[in-house]
């Protein structure tokens, strides 16, 4: 199973993971044979890439062990408990706690059951689910740095409800803005640099919520420079719990298709936060993150610097820039016995490029 372009998937291929709306149902189940249809139906819904079972791999007899972090069920009810606590919001009633706490607990506990907490894979999400999954996404992968800092089960239930809240003031943001595909006007980019106040002010009002996830939503948008915004903080000024979720919220935004540019992929998304430490963002909590993103991950095939094409089929959790290939092809020609390629043993082979389609 690997991660495909929509544009790049042939009809009758085969759908390696099922994919759900925001509610929870299943639009397409994992195993269905894609045709026209289906891939346009996706396509007009906002969905840019899907994963399918690749037969290369089949011919290869290649198994990956490819499950999400947490598990769907876990998923789909943090996306459904996202869409209740904003639509509360837009009528008019103020959050309440309790499924918030309950769903983040629940991820909690899918991330404590890992062995390694590692990142291998996308979630797939319609541009109409995009502002709920990214929610999601954003609380899983801050849980993730907060557990490897050792943080206790309250420091982490805060964090969790602070990242899976963080954007609740673009509620206020007028759609059209959100997803406008050019460039924005002044007063169009006005509006959107509001709405860390605009969550500030919505959390604080539910004396339920720690003060901290208020200043979550509140410093976000804060750089490590002190170029951010609201208020230009910089370096520890910001409140650590924003400096973790500024870095999930960038990198979950860069890998998501969005109606103004195609997703980036993995590994162009890990140097973007490398390239931006001291700037964007806190270096010792994006170089702590970065040991839990795969840059590469299993099923990615890659272009190496000798000329062959290969597939990636194991991590190293503690080098994950070195994996371990399957090599089929090289100059072009598939070669008439494959062979396992670890790049931790060969310092001289390197991955050269990504092939996305």
């Amino acid at each position: 199973m690997r991660l495909v372009r929509l544009e790049a998937i042939k009809e009758g291929s085969k759908l390696g993971k099922t994919i759900y709306s925001a509610d929870g149902k299943v639009l397409l189940g994992e195993g269905v044979l894609l045709n026209n249809f289906y891939l346009e139906k996706l396509k007009r819904m906002g969905i840019n890439s899907l994963y399918i079972i690749d037969e290369k791999l089949l011919e290869l007899e290649i198994q990956l062990e490819m499950d999400d972090i947490i598990s769907d069920v876990t998923r789909r009810e943090a996306v459904q408990v996202t869409q209740r606590t904003l639509d509360q919001i837009v009528k008019g009633k103020t959050i309440e706690p309790a499924p918030v706490f309950s769903v983040i607990n629940s991820i909690i506990d899918d991330l404590w059951s890992q062995e390694h907490l590692l990142v291998n894979l996308t979630d797939i999400r319609t541009f109409d689910d995009y502002t709920f999954a990214h929610s999601v996404n954003v609380a899983v992968l801050s849980l993730i740095i907060g557990i490897a800092l050792g943080y206790d089960q309250l420091k982490l239930r805060n964090l969790g409800v602070g990242a899976l809240l963080h954007d609740l003031g673009k509620i206020k943001v007028p759609l059209e803005i959100l997803n406008k595909e050019g460039k924005l006007t002044e007063e169009e980019f006005a509006a959107i640099r509001k709405h860390p106040e605009d969550g500030f002010e919505l959390v604080r009002q539910n004396r339920d919520l720690s003060i901290l996830v208020a200043h979550v939503a509140y410093q976000h948008h804060e750089k490590y420079d002190g170029t951010g915004y609201p208020r230009g903080l910089k370096e520890q000024a910001i409140h650590k719990f924003a400096r973790i979720v500024s870095i999930a919220d960038v990198y979950d935004a860069l890998i998501s298709d969005r109606p103004y540019r195609p997703r980036y992929l993995p590994h162009e998304a890990y140097e973007y936060l490398m390239g931006s430490c001291y700037t964007n963002f806190d270096p010792k909590l994006v170089q702590l993150f970065l040991k839990h993103v795969a840059p590469y991950p299993l099923g990615t095939i890659v272009i190496l610097n000798t000329e062959e094409k290969a597939v990636v089929i194991q991590q190293h959790p503690e080098l994950l820039l070195r994996p371990t290939l399957m090599v089929y092809e090289k100059n072009g020609k598939e070669l008439s016995r494959p062979f396992q390629y670890d790049l931790m043993t060969n310092p001289t082979v390197m991955i050269k490029e990504v092939v996305s389609d």
